[in-house]
């Protein structure tokens, strides 16, 4: 195979990766939070991405920032959030 095929079936291949880790990602999330059937639901009604339990970046943070414990999560400015 020459190089430029190589290097663009490569690149192919990390892409279909990431969106197949981000999809089992997603889901691990939303069956976490008690969320998957509602939001698989609204998926299949809509014919598209369509969630409808969704959360607020606010939410989102939270939820992260309480996975690090007492590790610094995010800096902004001259704060840093726990």
């Amino acid at each position: 195979m020459e190089a430029g095929k190589m290097r663009k079936y490569r690149q192919m291949s990390f892409i279909a990766w990431r969106g197949l880790r981000s999809g089992v990602l997603f889901l691990a999330d939303e069956s976490r939070r008690g969320t998957l059937g509602r939001n698989l639901l609204s998926i299949l009604k809509a014919r598209g991405l369509s969630i409808a339990a969704g959360m607020s970046h606010a939410e989102l943070l939270e939820e992260r920032a309480g996975k690090q414990g007492d590790e610094k999560f995010l800096e902004f400015k001259d704060q840093a959030l726990t």
